[in-house]
């Protein structure tokens, strides 16, 4: 936190733990350590052998995997038809009654040479049939190879040599089954340090490197049982608690967005991360300096296995689990978590945005036990409509920017934006109240009549190519302008900046200063106070111009007790309306203030 003449800089706080060793625990002499050679990566290699095997013989969590059962369309055979040489193995399940045990690789795509057998292609598909060598395939395919044959395993896929990658309607046929391909191999190879496939897995490394695979080894001067007649000191590790999410953060595949779903899904994972490997299963997360467990304080990337498992378990039997509402209320947190992260990654075909997580989806949709809607829930649908977009852009008017292109999800999903986004009413302010009183508290405010997603197949979790949602709800008028970075709001007549008591979030920018906005829902605190506060979250929308009462998502907004100048939400119904506002009839107004509407 400071710089080297003692003076805040400014910069990040580390935290750092100290794990006292057993009596049982190896504790070297530093001074007698020896390291490995820069590129020998065979011990390495060995404790990545011992993980995969220890788990397959003793870890029962692990042994029959939710996903469990799978056999791809198409599979690459190592060492076939000879030694030193691969194949592509087509309709493998017509050949064998059984299940294959096979290894999947997530990998970055992209490469400044690519190796024409490296994709399969329809030019390419005889070629790979009948076998080409392993040193004709790109450097992390090899690498890919040669990791999966140590771990005794002879098969393998790739999405590069598994998937025809000049034909569309293959895609569209392998694309849905991605969970299940990940789901059931028995292990997932991810080449984490390689930014593109020309890169190796295994690079050298240097002294720093190899040096920093050695446990820290501290002995303090006090006595640790504070027993005066006991040993003065026992000698404990030292780590840094953020290494393990620290290392992944940096590394180049955790910015591809397909690479979320195929960590996820995986039972197991070997990470290449270029300085050492991560092992992770579900019963131990563990790395080279830490080949038992990671050590306290220090949580395995954002995720565990556990929790994930948990609501692959459910989704297989959704309604036969105890404990099943507790169970969703998990898989919906983990949904959440999912997609924030997911939404920071990045995509090289935008309209694959929800492609590219429909393998998760697909499973969600049974362990919540709910309808998909392009990205949100239907039986939530209320609040997952109360989605912001996260980044620092998206709050000023001229550089919230323009709704990306082409189309791939309507306004009112996330999926129709680029950047994170956030999920959940927690965040939005009444994060103080506990979940039960949040769900007895949230009073809705909209109804939705009908959500219809149009998608290129028939598969739901496909490519969409349209969407509706009809609502009846309130709904107002109000014009937004901004002044100096701050926000000016003419409503009810009346012009209002509430600093600190309105919070709005732009997903583009506009293209009129006027606006409709709709109340999603309202959220009251327990106060005994006579005014008890509350929080209403809106939507903001503007008319498509196409038909009338129709109108696409561009922004959201919070509102607390107090601002555009209501101490009762409840007078958000009575507020005055300019001409312009729209519904979809002139002379159909189902009660005071209650509208319906259509946003697409």
């Amino acid at each position: 936190m400071v710089d080297k003449d003692g003076v805040t800089d400014g910069g990040r706080g580390f935290n750092f733990s100290l794990q006292q060793m057993k009596e049982t625990d190896p504790c070297p002499d530093p001074s007698t350590l020896s390291t490995p050679e820069p590129n020998d990566w065979s011990h390495s290699l060995q404790a990545a052998k011992r993980w995969f095997d220890t788990c397959l013989e003793t870890h029962s969590r692990c042994r029959t995997p939710p996903l469990s059962g799978c056999t791809p369309t198409r599979l690459i055979r190592i060492d076939h038809p000879g030694p030193n040489q691969i194949s592509l193995w087509l309709n493998p399940h017509a050949e064998t009654q059984h299940g294959l045990r096979y290894a999947t690789l997530s990998h970055c795509w992209g490469s400044p040479k690519i190796s024409h057998t490296s994709r399969l292609t329809s030019a390419s598909l005889a070629t790979l049939q009948n076998g080409i060598k392993i040193s004709e395939l790109d450097h992390v395919a090899r690498d890919a190879v040669s990791t999966a044959r140590l771990l005794g395993l002879s098969l393998l896929w790739v999405d590069s040599l598994c998937i025809l990658q000049d034909s569309h309607e293959d895609w569209l046929h392998e694309a849905p089954r991605m969970s299940y391909i990940y789901g059931g191999a028995v292990i997932n190879l991810a080449a984490s340090v390689a930014a593109h496939s020309d890169m190796s897995c295994f690079p050298p490394r240097d002294n720093n490197t190899l040096s920093s695979l050695q446990p820290c080894i501290v002995r303090p001067p006090w006595n640790n049982n504070g027993n005066e007649h006991g040993p003065l000191t026992t000698p404990y590790r030292l780590y840094h608690n953020d290494f393990w999410s620290d290392t992944f953060t940096a590394m180049p595949l955790m910015t591809r967005a397909w690479v979320v779903q195929e960590l996820l899904l995986a039972p197991r994972l070997l990470h290449l991360c270029g300085s050492q490997l991560f092992w992770e299963c579900g019963e131990l997360s563990a790395c080279e300096i830490f080949p038992h467990g990671i050590p306290p304080n220090n949580s395995p990337r954002w995720m565990t296995r556990s929790t994930i498992w948990d609501a692959l378990a459910l989704s297989q039997s959704p309604h036969m689990m105890g404990g099943g509402d507790s169970r969703r209320a998990t898989s919906r947190k983990l949904w959440t978590s999912i997609v924030a992260q997911y939404t920071e990654s990045e995509l090289t075909f935008s309209t694959d945005k929800l492609v590219a997580i429909s393998g998760v989806a697909r499973i969600m949709e049974h362990a919540l036990d709910d309808n998909y809607c392009a990205g949100l829930w239907r039986k939530t649908l209320v609040t997952d409509l109360g989605w912001r977009r996260a980044s620092a852009g998206a709050r000023g008017w001229g550089d919230a920017g323009m709704r990306p292109s082409p189309y791939r999800a309507p306004s009112w999903s996330w999926a129709s934006l680029d950047g994170r986004v956030s999920l959940g009413y927690r965040d939005y302010g009444v994060e103080n109240v506990g979940r039960e009183e949040q769900e007895e508290d949230l009073e809705p405010l909209v109804e939705i009549l009908t959500c219809e997603i149009e998608t290129a197949t028939n598969d739901p979790f496909g490519p969409v190519t349209g969407g509706n949602l009809r609502l009846e709800c309130l709904l107002a008028t109000i014009e937004v302008h901004e002044d100096e970075g701050e926000f000016r709001f003419l409503f009810n007549n009346t012009w209002h900046v509430n600093p600190g008591r309105i919070f709005l979030t732009l997903d583009c920018t506009p293209s009129t200063h006027k606006l409709h906005c709709v109340p999603l829902y309202v959220t009251k605190t327990q106060s005994q106070s006579p005014s008890p506060g509350w929080a209403m979250s809106l939507l903001l929308l503007e008319p498509t111009g196409e038909t009338r009462g129709q109108f696409r998502r561009v922004g959201g907004m919070t509102v607390f007790s107090g601002a555009l100048g209501m101490e009762d939400w409840a007078a958000f119904g009575d507020v005055s309306k300019e001409g312009w506002m729209e519904y979809e009839d002139l002379d159909m107004k189902i009660e005071e203030g209650r509208y319906w509407i259509s946003v697409v």
